[in-house]
């Protein structure tokens, strides 16, 4: 849409309501949407053509030219774009990507399987790096700290500070990969990136807490491996979901680059939420008591692989617990990238 050109009439969606699109873009929550507070909200944005298509979009929206639009003009605006035009400014908006930039467009919807399945799992592969193998190093780490100090793994200090470390992780992770691309010639916003590592960090210290007692309980339940490694992943995987909508309550009205709950990223944080369970089920690999006192059997198949022996230095078990979430994650994420159609994946 240009200046002096209309929306034509369309057939309306019943499910979809403008409000949740203005309720967005009006960062101040006045009631009112001036021209640069509605480019400085879609500025959070990380599709390119998203942010293109609502700046020229606001010409059309503004029915009486005066700079600013009301949400009376903004909801007859609406109620005239098609079905297909709503669903794509909704995914634009509620978008949850973790690591995209600003300068990478969105694939075209014909994109081929393996176009696609290339992007997902390179996508994939840019978090584990900078996310989820510090998260699980980061974990490690504070759990040496806490141990040094003289906590024991069924303390609650010990939990909290195991989560500290684990977002301390992402963190430091997300910023430092970002910082990386920004040093390399690539457009990135840092403020914005700053702000999602806040919100990732926010839920890790959910999960990452989570972790010890949750694997203390279970083996206090005599689980061996295989159920131990699934019921750490429901419980961290919920927790990780509960800190991401938590986290969007708490920032979305302090932190521009954070998206307030809406329907289209809960979808999106149920999906990461998922992965990141996956994560700290293998994490549980790291423990090298799941020996059946009985039989002698160790029921830990990941255990030659990420295995944290007595005999291993700190460095290197640091690594190891790094390993194992990325290994979970990669685990989980690759179902995702391969099960899910175009576009209905996170990191889509």
């Amino acid at each position: 849409p240009v200046r002096g050109t209309a929306f034509p009439q369309r057939l309306q969606s019943s499910t979809l309501e403008p409000w949740d699109l203005f309720h967005v873009l009006d960062m101040n929550k006045s009631g009112r949407v001036c021209m640069t507070d509605y480019e400085k909200a879609i500025e959070t944005l990380s599709d390119v053509d998203v942010r293109k298509y609502c700046k020229l979009a606001f010409l059309a929206l503004d029915t009486n030219r005066d700079g600013v639009v009301c949400k009376e003009e903004f909801g007859r605006a609406v109620a005239s774009l098609s079905t297909e035009e709503l669903d794509f400014l909704r995914k634009g908006i509620s978008r949850n990507e973790l690591s995209d930039t600003a300068e990478t467009d969105d694939a075209p919807a014909d994109t081929s399987l393996g176009s696609r399945l290339v992007n997902r799992f390179s996508k994939t592969c840019e978090v584990c790096v900078s996310k989820i193998f510090p998260a699980g190093f980061g974990w490690q780490a504070s759990s040496l700290a806490a141990g040094a100090a003289g906590l024991e793994a069924t303390d609650v200090a010990f939990f909290l500070c195991t989560g500290v470390g684990d977002a301390l992780g992402v963190g430091i992770g997300h910023m430092a990969w970002h910082a990386g691309k920004r040093g390399l010639g690539y457009d990135v916003d840092i403020t914005t990136e700053s702000h999602t590592a806040t919100l990732l960090m926010t839920a890790c210290m959910f999960s990452g807490t989570a972790w010890q007692p949750l694997v203390n309980l279970l083996h206090m339940a005599n689980f061996t491996f295989a159920p131990a490694a699934a019921g750490t992943m429901m419980g961290c995987g919920l927790a990780f979901f509960v800190g991401l909508r938590f986290g969007r309550i708490f920032w979305s009205p302090r932190l521009r680059g954070v998206a307030a709950p809406s329907y289209a990223n809960l979808k999106a944080d149920a999906q990461l939420s998922m992965a990141v369970g996956g994560a700290t089920g293998a994490f549980v690999g790291t423990d090298v008591g799941f020996v059946d006192p009985t039989t002698g059997v160790d029921t830990n198949v990941l255990r030659p692989i990420v295995g944290v022996e007595e005999t291993v230095g700190d460095l290197h078990g640091c690594v190891l617990a790094g390993t194992s979430t990325a290994i979970g994650f990669t685990a989980v994420q690759s179902a995702q990238n391969v099960a899910l159609a175009p576009g209905k994946n996170w990191v889509d």
